[in-house]
């Protein structure tokens, strides 16, 4: 877990990143706490703004991936009791934190009771911490809602007290024109996640149309489980041309991408002091190299990287006013070793995995 979140770390910092938010999710009855410890651990040695997801689940529930699983579940108790260490030890609440928790129950249909859900949403609120779960990633969760509680998922969402201006989804790509509404009136957000909706074959989330309703957007890479690659810039660059197939060359432009890709992350997260270089605000800057012969003949240099997408090199990248990168490589990895070690922990995670 340690190598991985580093090699993640690594992409994000790499292709201009400074915050990211995990959706972290590998916890079960007797989860050993070194798992989630590797992450922050990894996170303050790389230097990035991390924000933990906490994900889990608390009944075994309908989630396609836990059907025939022997992983027991969490209890509630539980899942609140290690929630609340994590808390007391690493959340920062100030407007410019390097550490904070966000309640994120894996997926909000499948993995929890309906009481459950509003347990750990009066526990969010009762903390100012912030909700995220998936959610309509594909048109199961909707049939699932239906089945078992006689209402669509956006709907019993709502009745989960799993909706509001401190609510963000992944994914949503199978939302319709009520769901669209709903989150609009409720200022429920999204982590939009184009790369990994298309690897899976999931479709493309309406964002458009949540735009023009006034729902709020960021942009997620994923995880390695969709997503071969970390790179926000590339994910941006995806997020440009993908919406413009649907919508035609009018419907987003670079300066409402990057839009979502900073200061809508940031406001979704509740990181008042992170998203956009202002008096005041966090020291958060990525300084690509566009003298290159990719994006030498770019009309506009200043779009160049959101323009051309991946390859590209940050020169220097600040969080918090540290410098993290330097002439494309990140301070305190050596990338050959951290590709070594990630081949040791693979075969090591495949011996483990045969016996």
């Amino acid at each position: 877990m340690y190598q991985a979140a580093r090699l993640g770390f690594y992409e994000l910092l790499r292709s201009g990143t400074t915050t990211c938010a995990d959706h972290h999710y590998l916890y079960h009855k007797n989860t050993s706490p070194e798992v989630e410890a590797a992450v922050w651990q990894a996170a303050e040695e790389v230097g990035i703004r991390f924000v933990l997801c906490r994900g889990g689940t608390t009944t075994h529930g309908s989630h396609r991936g836990m059907e025939k699983s022997a992983v027991e579940s969490e209890s509630l108790d539980q899942y609140l009791s290690l929630l609340e260490g994590t808390r007391t030890r690493h959340h920062d609440p100030s407007p410019i934190p390097m550490k904070r928790l966000v309640v994120a129950p894996t997926s909000l249909v499948h993995g929890s009771e309906p009481d459950h859900l509003r347990v750990m949403a009066d526990y969010a609120r009762s903390h100012q911490l912030k909700m995220h779960s998936h959610l309509l990633e594909v048109s199961y969760d909707d049939e699932q809602a239906l089945a078992k509680y006689g209402m669509s998922a956006i709907d019993y969402a709502e009745s989960c007290d799993w909706l509001g201006s401190d609510v963000w989804f992944a994914h949503l790509v199978k939302t319709d024109t009520h769901a669209i509404q709903t989150l609009a009136e409720t200022g429920t957000g999204i982590g939009h996640c184009p790369t990994s909706n298309c690897r899976l074959g999931s479709g493309i989330a309406p964002v458009i149309e949540m735009v023009e309703a006034g729902v709020p957007v960021s942009i997620g890479v994923d995880g390695s489980a969709s997503a071969e690659s970390a790179s926000m810039l590339q994910e941006l660059n995806l997020s440009w041309l993908l919406h413009r197939t649907q919508h035609g060359a009018e419907a987003t432009h670079l300066d409402r991408v990057l839009q979502c890709g900073s200061q809508g992350g940031a406001k979704i997260l509740g990181l008042d002091g992170v998203g956009e270089i202002a008096v005041g605000k966090a020291a958060d800057i990525a300084l690509y190299n566009v003298d290159n012969p990719r994006m030498v003949s770019v009309h506009s240099p200043l779009w160049a990287p959101l323009l051309c997408g991946e390859p590209a090199q940050v020169d220097y990248l600040f969080v918090n006013g540290k410098l993290r990168v330097e002439h494309g490589e990140v301070a305190g990895i050596d990338e050959r070793q951290l590709v070594t070690d990630i081949h040791s922990a693979l075969t090591e995670l495949t011996k483990l995995v045969s016996q």
